[in-house]
């Protein structure tokens, strides 16, 4: 990455290689925006968001809002890329057969991966997702695999914190 003028303002540009590295790091926003971001202090990070092409204004404010939500903030610029944008806007859709393989694969290999449309999904999160899965019944298994991945971990992290009320 490097620093550019334009419009006599500071840019930072990132090829295809290095947004496919952040990516592959899961710095990417739920509509997928890929994102850097440097320490600013003891506040939090800037962060520099990198929108494509078919990203549209209303994307770049979602992705400002979830980066808010979700880390310390100092600054949020707007980054630029050469080449070509390393993943389509939508994330693709895996049938419920590869979630379940692609939850199972992290806690066999111990090893983050990509489960549909979580980019870097870790260890912790693909064991809690198995154990609840192994739990189910087979009639709740299948309308729990028929939702996406991202939805799957959203009701494990849920059942969990009521297990936690429920049991201390």
């Amino acid at each position: 990455m490097e620093v550019v003028t334009k419009n006599n303002h500071f840019v930072l540009q990132a090829d295809t290689r290095e947004l496919q590295r952040l990516f592959n790091y899961g710095q990417v926003t739920s509509n997928g925006m890929i994102y850097h971001y440097e320490l600013a202090g003891p506040e939090g990070a800037d962060f520099t968001l990198f929108p494509s092409k078919e990203h549209t204004p209303e994307d770049f404010t979602k992705a400002c809002e979830e980066l808010r939500t979700d880390h310390d903030v100092v600054n949020i610029f707007t980054g630029a890329y050469i080449g070509e944008y390393p993943i389509p806007k939508e994330p693709p859709v895996w049938t419920p057969e590869q979630r379940e393989s692609g939850f199972r694969n992290i806690v066999a290999r111990r090893a983050f991966a990509q489960v549909e449309n979580i980019p870097l999904c870790d260890l912790f999160t693909a064991s809690t997702v198995v154990q609840i899965m192994d739990a189910l019944s087979p009639a709740n298994k299948e309308k729990f695999l028929s939702m996406n991945a991202l939805a799957m971990v959203d009701i494990t992290w849920k059942l969990v914190e009521k297990m936690k009320h429920e049991h201390g």
